[in-house]
């Protein structure tokens, strides 16, 4: 009894371990679609088989489910094998039929055969990619897409063969329900448009930073965002569908010469940003000449003759990923250089930096490896590290331009402050000038001419020489008042004015009207003289040039500063064709010394108004 207890439990594990291994190869298998079903990733569901040597379907077919190897997410063929075979099979557990919809989202897969496994043979569903006319697919769509539809309760078994030309290549590949795969295609696209609207504001912004600057990194920048939008572009299979759609094959040397141009623009820009030249320039020159052979390397596979280019090409692609990362790994000396001159701009960059980094890095060891995967939502890492790149590098060439400003209004305000203090040194010495040549004239000559008057009245007792050396000594004295008045001080600045004011009327044919209003009584002597100095030299404009009749002179004091209003009613001139001589320059250059403000108005045949602004504690 015990025996045949034993014996039944054994046999009882051993189907359930037989049921569960049968079960787990279904699941590996068998894609099983049910109501709840949206998608999945179809490696998940698939075997594979690989190999050099020419083979049927049929053989390939058997191949792949006695060599299953699913130790990716997704399907990878390495670089020396030229054929690749992805079987599966779909079972449609529903009561109603259901259209599928199956993506491969590698965009630049040489050649791909969808067959469909019949009762006795394969049947070749389609036959298209890079090496085909674009009008070859089943869709319209930059992926490559397979519709299929399953009726209820039917099941279907399909192989893809893929060949390449001596390249290692990833199949990411996906089953949707129609209805989700359209959805998820509009996202792709949303963000796509989201990616390239980027790009554009990018572009405009820097075309319009080098339209007002003209600095050569500005329009570089523009150009890398051009070839790196390209480079995408290719890269996810839109400009085959957009710009060689009618052509017999998709010209694989156009994605090369974007990937190259964005790598080298990249590095021309990053020199600049970095100011590499100068704080690295052994550095800059050795990166030139390696730039310089990684480009003829990778170009000379346009020029071998097929038969030496399908030996050499693994090499030129592995040379490739090799030297992205020792000039990656040159651009990181010179951020970290760099930091200690520019942190901020440094650090800006070395973000941006960062996510194209390691989304490279990570295409590189998908494409070279699949140990990585390198897609996500059905789009390229690249593009999302990309997409942040672009951010933070826009955000650095503004940061930049800040700076810029910024360095420009510190010179702006240093020449200010340097230019006042010229100005002031100027001023202070013409009127020391003044003060010399009046003291001169007071002390010296009028001495000397008083001196004459005696001896000529003694001498001669000649009253119309007498009158005229009285004269010239009541000149020299006004004429040293004028040059420098002393009464300033006694007087007072209102005083003075109105003293000047009437010297005028009594001496010329101007009638010169004098009004004062809360006039300050005192002044600090420095601003007093400067707005005396302004006052005479309106004078001698309105004698010299106006011809007027009438001046109004107005001295007004408020609560926060005080005015000074002279009008004539002279020609008058066009204020805006108007250069201005010394004078008025002089007038403007005193005004602004003091901290006030000055504004002519004036018109033709109708005089001009002189406004000086001063504000007072």
């Amino acid at each position: 009894m015990k025996t045949n207890y034993s014996h039944n439990c054994l046999i009882f594990f051993l189907l359930l371990y037989f049921g569960f291994i049968q079960n787990v190869k279904a699941q590996v298998d068998t894609l099983f679609i049910n109501e709840s079903f949206i998608s999945t990733d179809l490696n998940k569901i698939s075997n594979r088989f690989s190999t050099n040597n020419p083979i049927n379907i049929s053989e390939a077919y058997k191949k792949s489910y006695s060599n299953k190897n699913n130790s990716n997410t997704f399907a990878f063929f390495n670089i020396n094998e030229d054929l690749g075979f992805l079987t599966f099979t779909i079972h449609n557990k529903t009561e109603k039929p259901q259209n599928l919809v199956i993506e491969i989202y590698n965009a630049l897969i040489n050649e791909i055969s969808l067959y469909e496994k019949t009762t006795n043979s394969f049947e070749l569903i389609n036959t298209s990619g890079t090496d085909f006319p674009f009008r070859s697919r089943l869709k319209n769509d930059r992926n490559f897409l397979y519709p299929i539809t399953l009726s209820s309760l039917v099941s279907k078994s399909y192989i893809f063969q893929f060949k390449k030309n001596k390249i290692s290549i990833v199949v990411p590949a996906k089953i949707w329900t129609a209805q989700a795969f359209q959805k998820q295609n509009k996202q792709q696209y949303l963000f796509i448009g989201m990616y390239y609207g980027l790009c554009l504001i990018s572009i405009i912004i820097s075309l319009y930073i080098y339209y007002i600057l003209r600095k050569k990194l500005y329009i570089l920048y523009a150009t890398y965002i051009v070839f790196l939008g390209l480079y995408l572009f290719s890269y996810l299979g839109l400009y085959f569908q957009f710009f060689s759609s009618n052509t017999e094959h998709y010209n694989k040397y156009i994605h090369v010469f974007f990937t190259v141009g964005s790598m080298v623009l990249f590095v021309l820009f990053s020199i600049k940003v970095l100011n590499a030249k100068t704080i690295a320039h052994n550095l800059v020159k050795f990166l030139y000449v390696f730039l310089g052979l990684t480009i003829s390397i990778r170009f000379a596979e346009f020029y071998l003759p097929q038969s030496i280019f399908s030996i050499v090409k693994p090499f030129i692609i592995k040379f490739w990923y090799v030297s992205f990362l020792i000039i990656n790994s040159i651009l990181i000396l010179l951020i970290i250089k760099s930091y200690t001159y520019q942190k901020k701009i440094t650090l800006l960059y070395t973000m941006a930096y960062s996510f194209l980094g390691i989304g490279t890095i990570l295409t590189i060891i998908n494409l070279s490896t699949g140990h990585v995967n390198a897609f996500a939502f059905g789009l390229p890492i690249i593009f999302y590290a990309s997409f942040l790149e672009i951010v933070f590098l826009t955000f650095t060439i503004i940061l930049m331009v800040k700076g810029i400003y910024d360095e420009r209004n510190i010179l702006s305000k240093k020449i200010v402050v340097q230019e006042k203090k010229n100005l002031t040194a100027f001023i202070k010495g013409e009127d020391q000038e003044r003060k010399r040549i009046s003291k001169e004239l007071h002390d010296n000559i009028g001495s000397q001419l008083s001196y004459l008057k005696r001896f000529v009245s003694d001498a001669f007792n000649n009253e119309e020489v007498t009158k005229a050396i009285d004269t010239i000594c009541n000149d020299v004295r006004n004429l040293s008042h004028e040059i420098s008045p002393s009464d300033l001080k006694i007087v007072g600045f209102e005083s003075a004015v109105e003293d000047l004011s009437q010297n005028i009327s009594a001496q010329t044919t101007l009638n010169v009207n004098f009004n004062s209003y809360q006039f300050p009584e005192s002044l600090d002597d420095e601003i007093a003289t400067q707005l005396y100095r302004v006052v005479q030299e309106a004078f001698n404009n309105i004698l010299k040039h106006a011809k007027a009749k009438q001046v109004d002179v107005q001295l007004m004091g408020h609560n926060c500063e005080i005015t000074i209003s002279i009008e004539d009613d002279g020609k008058g001139f066009n204020t805006s064709n108007e250069i201005g001589g010394l004078g008025l320059k002089n007038m403007h250059s005193r005004i602004y010394q003091i901290g006030g403000t000055l504004s002519i108005d004036s018109q033709i045949s109708k005089g001009t108004s002189v406004l000086i602004t001063l504000p007072v504690r």
